[in-house]
């Protein structure tokens, strides 16, 4: 079992008074990482990139996924589209339209077949599918349909059907949140792309939109073909104009969660006629400049990209436009937030193939721009490779010098989001250290990357504690994200992120580098394994108040928590009751076999605290029988109880202050001027000002907190 190591993130630094500080003022030091972009490509990032697809054909017969190598399938990217064919389970039809008949002679257009459930084997092989996607640290965007050969006819005559297989389908992939992100529609006429059906009219569609919306889990997105079907989801009257009186979309909304797929990517100036146009199909009323200025920011949380048009015809993709040719191609990748495709780096079709001619260089340049200027004279396919989805450069990296055992380290930078999109699913942050011997440490860190945007640069600030008992000596620090946890992973680099500078990434950990830190002898502190603690957590403990180091510390080691999940109520009287209660636990709660005589311990939380306080001579009540523990404690009582604390605990009470410099001296209480003069030396208890101590004021939570971070760490030397 790996030793875990107490780490959090608190702010940057701190400020105001009753400052915090380790050993002094923090001196930071460069960690020495290369901020310039490696050009390396990742394959392996997941959630971006080459989504490499493959067709199986789900069988009625017991047989669906025979022959199948789900973990080969699995280890070429971190990003894939399983394509499940269904026409198994459909009776066909017969339609003919007119322009969208299918042609009798090369294409039968009825299955023929029956209509019926998925049965339990197909369920269980597209289940097995995504449990290796999981395993193997790859994010999927399926399809489901009922033809992969460009046969029109295949679907269901009943809708009913579609709608069964779909809520069959979805209690499936609702299993698989964070390997599932998003759903490409499907289901509709060939190849699944929503035309050349009875079905890909307006009224059938909502009806397919509508049923994967109402069973798929929330956190899953769905894709449609092209926005038309979004527009008529959402205002079947008023079309675009309708639906634009409601943008953005809110989260919760009937639009939110409905992105696109594009198969005719780049073929035409209207690919294929997905943003409008004459085209046949029924991929009209929204035009490729309003739709792009739409996925700005509906794309930022869903996915985008399909695959290039299959043309192999310059003159043909020249004729018919095709942006390709355009120095505003690279722009329109970032306003769209393009995330994968399903052909990138091919040789075939032509598209791709003509990108790797090309060069980079300043003329796609664009207001608004990240830093790519490392890719200047490389050509556009790799520059389009290696920004497809995120990719993440540090920019700036720093580390505190010096490091105590029972202390904290700070590790700051800077990070630009120089892809084109952003992360789009839930990852899972820790932070990995190497310790002078070779031994691995964990800890959580709550850095949650989905909020570094594309062509944005973001900072980061990480406080990390180190345990009392930490051996000296070097300690490499990595920051870990990814699908799935250090110890769960099925090695440490699957499914992690890494960054685009050189060497920062390391393969053993599955880390990027935060620093070296040099760990002395301890100076004190809880030889205890601390807990994690998420800064921002409490919304009403802002990164840079004086006192946040102090409460994360607090709630690290267990001594204090929020008053609820979201809130810690820094401002809010400490009562003589919780006071009592956090030296309990700070000293294990130890059993209690006889209590005082106080009748007024009304709440079962603090009375074994305070019989143990009581009987040992650390607290006394106001009478023999009244401790008032819901009575706010002054800071004169904080630092009586503290200083019976400390001689219960052999530490040395001796150092005094002269506290006649403060003007209010003469109002503290006689019993209080030893334990004030004390905690005042060792600057437990400081100042409101130059001039006033303050001895009858209430402590307050975040007093509290600062002062129990310094007073555990002599604690903890008074114990050795």
């Amino acid at each position: 079992m790996k030793k875990k190591i107490a780490m959090f993130l608190a702010a940057a630094l701190l400020g105001g008074s009753l400052t915090l500080t380790v050993g002094g003022a923090d001196e930071w030091k460069d960690t020495g990482v290369d901020y310039r972009d490696s050009l390396e490509t990742f394959d392996y990032n997941p959630g971006r990139g080459q989504a490499s697809y493959s067709w199986v054909v789900c069988k009625d017969d017991g047989t669906t996924g025979n022959g199948v190598d789900l973990d080969a399938k699995f280890s070429q990217s971190g990003m894939y589209s399983p394509m499940f064919q269904l026409s198994n389970f459909s009776s066909g039809y017969i339609w003919t339209d007119g322009a969208n008949s299918p042609n009798l002679e090369t294409h039968p257009n009825k299955v023929g077949g029956e209509n019926k459930p998925l049965n339990d084997q197909t369920l269980d092989f597209i289940d097995e599918t995504f449990a290796a996607a999981k395993a193997n640290g790859v994010v999927c965007i399926p399809r489901f349909a009922y033809d992969e050969e460009g046969i029109i006819g295949r679907d269901p005559d009943d809708i009913k059907w579609m709608v069964k297989h779909i809520e069959q389908i979805s209690k499936v992939l609702n299993r698989y949140k964070g390997t599932v992100i998003s759903v490409e529609c499907g289901m509709v006429g060939a190849f699944g792309e929503m035309w050349g059906s009875k079905h890909a009219e307006q009224e059938p569609m909502n009806i397919i939109i509508g049923a994967w919306l109402d069973n798929l889990d929330e956190s899953i997105m769905l894709q449609v073909r092209a926005p038309s079907y979004l527009i008529r989801y959402i205002d079947p009257e008023d079309y675009y104009f309708g639906m634009s009186k409601q943008l953005p979309f809110s989260v919760g909304s009937k639009g939110y969660r409905i992105g696109f797929y594009n198969d005719g990517y780049l073929g035409t100036s209207n690919d294929y006629g997905t943003f409008g146009g004459d085209d046949p199909r029924p991929y009209k009323n929204m035009g490729r400049t309003v739709a792009v200025e739409f996925m700005k920011e509906q794309n930022k949380h869903i996915p985008y990209g399909g695959e290039f048009a299959y043309v192999d015809d310059d003159a043909f993709l020249k004729a018919n436009n095709s942006p390709i040719y355009s120095y505003g191609l690279v722009k329109e990748f970032y306003d769209t937030h393009l995330n994968y495709l399903h052909n990138l780096a091919s040789d075939y079709p032509r598209i791709p193939a003509y990108l790797k001619e090309i060069e980079f260089t300043r003329k796609y340049d664009f207001e608004g721009m990240p830093d790519v200027s490392d890719y200047y004279g490389e050509t556009v396919s790799k520059f389009l490779v290696d920004h497809i989805g995120y990719r993440y450069v540090v920019r700036s990296s720093q580390t505190t010098k010096n490091a105590d055992a029972g202390g904290f380290v700070k590790f700051k930078g800077t990070v630009e989001n120089v892809g084109f999109g952003n992360c789009l699913f839930d990852t899972v942050s820790e932070l990995v250290v190497i310790g002078p011997d070779g031994e691995i440490h964990t800890g959580d860190a709550y850095v949650d990357v989905k909020t570094w945007e594309s062509a944005k640069t973001s900072d980061y600030a990480i406080t990390m504690s180190v345990p009392a008992d930490a051996k000296p000596g070097e300690y490499k620090v990595y920051l870990r994200t990814g699908l799935t946890s250090y110890e769960e992973a099925k090695t440490p680099a699957t499914g992690t992120i890494r960054f685009a500078n050189k060497d920062i990434y390391n393969e053993e950990v599955g880390g990027n580098y935060l620093g070296t830190i040099t760990v002395s002898s301890s100076k004190g502190g809880l030889a205890t394994e601390f807990s994690q603690i998420n800064t921002g957590k409490f919304k009403d403990v802002p990164a840079k108040e004086w006192y946040a180091d102090a409460i994360d510390y607090a709630v690290c080691c267990k001594l204090m928590s929020g008053v609820s999940g979201a809130t810690f109520e820094p401002e809010k009287t400490t009562t003589r009751a919780m006071l009592v209660q956090v030296l309990y636990n700070l000293e294990g709660r130890p059993a209690i076999t006889e209590k005082a005589k106080f009748t007024d311990l009304k709440e079962k939380w603090y009375q074994e605290a305070v019989h143990w306080a009581a009987l040992n001579g650390i607290v006394a009540g106001y009478s023999e029988t009244e401790f008032a523990p819901d009575k706010p404690i002054k800071r004169e009582e904080f630092a009586a109880i503290l200083y019976r604390y400390a001689t219960y605990k052999k530490m040395d009470i001796t150092k005094r202050a002269d506290l006649s410099q403060y003007e209010d001296f003469g109002k503290t209480s006689s019993y209080a001027v030893p334990a004030l003069s004390w905690a005042n030396a060792n600057r437990y208890i400081t100042g409101h000002s130059s001039v006033s101590i303050d001895p009858a004021g209430n402590a307050e939570r975040a007093q509290m907190a600062s002062i129990l971070m310094r007073f555990t760490k002599d604690t903890a030397n008074a114990s050795k």
